[in-house]
């Protein structure tokens, strides 16, 4: 006997066993659940009634992605945490089954980093040894009380964050607030 639970695409399963069932059970080799965090699921039986993001867009924690009208009540689904749209599989009017996906967000790919660094590693490894000569030197300044090298070093800091909001890049959208179609 089990009960399934599912809810924003986990799924916990609890099993009721006899002793020598659940001694079985435990040679059997453990099943990986799918990592379905990149995805908005219906949370049951529905109608899509409106989608307020589409692709591409870039979303923020609680801003409302889908309204699907389940037994006459209207239910937004909300994101969950900031990310980008890659794909909505779903569109206004579409019946909706519990569990379908809706949209699909970008994922944070570690073989896509991996790639990136290696495939740039002399400009990656320069980067790196800058910003950590500069530690060493913001350590150095606050270990010897030099008040003046750290006056200096957030002067300078607060001129490159201004250079960055007058470049119109003071922004969390991942192509730094520019329009689509536009490049420097």
């Amino acid at each position: 006997t089990a009960l399934t639970l599912r809810w924003r695409g986990y799924e916990v399963t609890a099993r009721v066993r006899t002793p020598r069932a659940a001694e079985l059970a435990a040679t059997m080799p453990a099943k990986e659940a799918l990592d379905m965090s990149r995805f908005l699921l219906s949370p049951m039986p529905g109608l899509v009634v409106a989608l307020p993001a589409s692709e591409g867009d870039t979303v923020r924690a609680g801003q409302p992605l889908a309204i699907v009208d389940a037994m006459k009540m209207e239910n937004v689904l909300r994101a969950q945490r900031d990310g980008r749209i890659v794909a909505v599989h779903t569109k206004v009017g579409d019946s909706l089954t519990a569990d379908q996906v809706i949209m699909e967000f970008a994922a944070s790919d570690p073989t896509m980093w991996r790639d990136v660094f290696l495939s740039n590693k002399q400009a990656t490894l320069e980067i790196l040894g800058r910003f950590t000569e500069e530690l060493f030197a913001l350590q150095r300044a606050i270990r010897t009380d030099q008040g003046d090298a750290l006056h200096k070093y957030f002067r300078e800091t607060r001129e490159i964050r201004r250079g960055i909001i007058e470049a119109g890049q003071d922004t969390a959208l991942s192509d730094f607030g520019r329009r689509k179609g536009t490049e420097e």
